[in-house]
């Protein structure tokens, strides 16, 4: 059956961080995509699934699927695709700027996402009640009331700024094993100081940092010259790229010599670079060409066939129950994603089986 059904969408706590919670119309039905695993998010009608709807919504006035496009995204997690039609504009501005798209594009912590619900909730006044409160920790599908506010959590205020909502919904998403080790560390003490900092980095982390680094290393997360580090300032730290275990110089940059003959250099290669999995049944998807140059690969492979309908080329791995993806698709992600992470050239190796007038096409 061609077209899209009617869903809920809903970003919610999960124990992973933040998730976005997919149910059908009658909630008989839940999806649950950690946000931390989405790769990217692709704007407008673009994936297969997209192709093929439009192509066979022939009747459909061609005005209604541009005005479409303009509320539609596709989520690509791992080795899947997710496409999705928001109920109006209003939603999508809401939906992706507000609140995805800081989330995946900027850090993936979730002072982005409580910054929003807060400018949300609080419209613009520099307060809110307990009522408001709990109103936003429905939104967030914390199923919290009075009561439990106060006994579970020791939340007792009857009114909130910025500062002490954020900390409030910290205090209530909080990793135990990440406090613990902090309480341990600074022996219960509510900051970390730079010694204690430095015995982290050097005897826990096993790095091989002088006190001047671990120095500059508070001062960035701080954004002062402050010679305390809170919990807050730490739980974020051990996420942030500057903690990553590998080498941030090698990570951004080519270091090698690149001005051999491309006959010199081994290649980052994807063979039958559209299929999620196996070979003889998989799924064919472009996200999969998306990923792959995500990934570094400067050669993809295109296996390239005849629609028997007489339509346009498609791409499948033939003489298999793989799925099959619009050629024209297909180019048309390759042209967005190929030099998104290396500006090196991309081979596109082409098995064709076409006919001289697909060929033409």
């Amino acid at each position: 059956e061609m077209g899209f059904k009617p869903v809920n969408a809903t970003i919610a706590p999960g124990p992973r961080g933040y998730q976005l919670q997919i149910t059908n119309a009658k909630e008989t039905v839940r999806l649950d995509i950690d946000l931390a695993d989405i790769d990217q998010i692709s704007l407008g009608r673009k994936s297969s699934d997209f192709h093929y709807n439009d192509m066979y919504r022939s009747g459909t006035n061609q005005e209604e699927i541009k005005l479409e496009a303009t509320r539609s995204l596709s989520l690509c997690r791992g080795l899947h695709s997710f496409d999705l039609v928001l109920n109006s504009e209003e939603d999508f501005k809401l939906f992706v700027p507000g609140m995805l798209f800081r989330l995946l594009h900027k850090e993936r912590n979730p002072n982005y996402l409580i910054d929003e619900i807060w400018e949300f909730i609080s419209n613009g006044e520099d307060g809110i009640n307990k009522k408001q409160l709990l109103d936003a920790l429905q939104g967030l599908n914390l199923d919290i009331d009075a009561d439990a506010l106060g006994e579970t959590y020791g939340v007792t205020d009857n009114t909130f700024n910025h500062e002490t909502f954020n900390a409030t919904i910290h205090h209530m998403i909080c990793r135990p094993t990440l406090r613990n080790l902090f309480n341990e560390i600074t022996n219960k003490e509510p900051d970390m100081t730079l010694d204690q900092f430095h015995d982290f980095l050097a005897n826990t982390q096993k790095e091989a940092v002088t006190l001047e680094e671990t120095k500059g290393r508070m001062k960035m997360i701080t954004k002062d010259d402050s010679s305390v580090l809170t919990y807050k300032g730490w739980e974020e730290y051990l996420s942030s790229e500057e903690n990553s275990v590998l080498d941030p110089v090698k990570v951004k940059k080519v270091y090698h010599d690149m001005t051999h003959p491309l006959s010199h250099y081994h290649i980052n290669s994807s063979h039958n670079s559209y299929l999620e999995h196996d070979q003889i049944v998989g799924n064919s998807s472009i996200f999969q060409y998306a990923r792959v140059l995500i990934l570094g690969c400067r050669c993809i492979e295109l296996d390239v066939w005849d629609d028997s309908g007489k339509k346009d080329p498609f791409v499948t791995h033939g003489g298999t129950f793989t799925g099959r993806i619009a050629f024209e698709a297909v180019i048309q992600i390759i042209h967005e994603y190929a030099f998104v992470t290396s500006e090196y050239p991309l081979i596109l190796s082409l098995d064709q089986h076409c006919s001289p007038s697909g060929q033409r096409k």
